[in-house]
């Protein structure tokens, strides 16, 4: 857990001078793009040492006092919101933290069509807390949307009221998610998130339709505590037409164990 001065600073974002779920949603918000904004700032800088490092109070470890001589300080700075502190400017994240997605096996689809494709989950996993930005040919796909693959009475999932926060901007599909009460405890293979979208018109012959995880150090998936998880790997499924290729019954790139197949509508 986190527990010196800065930190906790970092997660009262709405500067209420204590830290609950609200702080997270707004946290979320901003990560996916919803709000733009915290109240608190963007930044916060505090001196290292005699600080408030139990509780969130008004005052930080940030004044200096100048009496006419030169003085030198050294100062902490931490992003607003950046609890764990995993954004490091001009660097990238913790580079252990980052996700990747692989889509080496393909389904078939025609223009026109929807889908819903699983991010699935290549080791067990216990996940708090969800960052991701996923880029797509825009220009092939349509209606994208997401949930989390996990539906039962423990979490709320897909909506404003619940914890997971998504939000499309331009190529991009941005996906914020986290839980207070308890994690998703994933087995390898599971699916933690299903993206649904549509084939356009566009989408003929020979194209490829695939989701990437951006080459952004925000991307990480977090345990319970907010610690980024070191060498996360998902898997999914690229898109082609079906007329890129001879179809076969013995074709052994087509994958036949999709627990969610696309459907037409």
């Amino acid at each position: 857990m986190f527990t010196s001065s800065i930190n906790l600073h970092s997660a009262d974002v709405n500067l209420s001078y204590g830290i609950n779920a609200t702080d997270a949603v707004k946290l979320t918000r901003r990560f996916v793009g919803a709000d733009t904004s915290f109240i608190r700032g963007d930044w916060i800088f505090e001196k290292p040492f005699g600080g408030d490092t139990i509780n969130v109070s008004v005052y930080m470890n940030d004044t200096v006092i100048v009496n006419g001589n030169n003085v030198t300080v050294n100062f902490n700075g931490l992003c607003v919101g950046d609890v764990n502190g995993s954004n490091i400017p001009g660097t990238g994240a913790k580079g252990a933290s980052k996700v990747s997605l692989d889509c080496d096996k393909t389904i078939e689809l025609n223009s026109d069509e929807y889908f819903e494709l699983p991010l699935k989950v290549t080791s067990d996993i216990n996940i708090g807390a969800i960052s991701l930005i996923i880029k797509y040919p825009k220009e092939l796909v349509t209606d994208v949307s997401c949930q989390l693959a996990v539906v039962n009475s423990q979490f709320s999932v897909n909506s404003e009221a619940g914890n997971l926060f998504y939000k499309i901007s331009g190529n991009e599909l941005r996906i914020g998610w986290f839980e207070t009460e308890s994690t998703l405890n994933l087995k390898n293979n599971d699916p933690v998130i299903i993206i649904k979208g549509k084939t356009t018109r566009n989408f003929k012959p020979g194209d490829r339709i695939k989701f990437e995880i951006a080459d952004n150090s925000l991307c990480e998936l977090a345990d319970e505590n907010g610690e980024p998880l070191d060498n996360i790997y998902l898997k999914s499924f690229s898109i082609i037409h079906k007329n890129s290729l001879p179809i076969s019954l013995s074709d052994s790139n087509i994958n036949n164990d999709m627990f969610i197949l696309p459907k037409s509508f």
